[in-house]
């Protein structure tokens, strides 16, 4: 689960592990794909404004014994 602020121009700030995976390299591999995101900003008022959002990333992991 990441946690991601949003920019009011839609675009991720900062975004930081929620509640981690148990694995270092899935969590980091889940910050990677979020950053370059792009959201609806929040509006209030008609304007965008920056905001914070919890984003779950579902890793399936499978042994493709096609290849063998």
């Amino acid at each position: 689960l990441i946690a991601a602020e949003i920019l009011s121009t839609g675009r991720v700030g900062n975004a930081k592990i929620r509640q981690s995976s148990g694995y270092a390299i899935l969590d980091q591999s889940a910050l990677e794909a979020v950053k370059p995101w792009r959201f609806e900003p929040a509006k209030k008022s008609g304007k965008p404004f920056t905001f914070w959002v919890e984003v779950p990333i579902k890793f399936v992991l499978y042994n493709d014994k096609s290849s063998s």
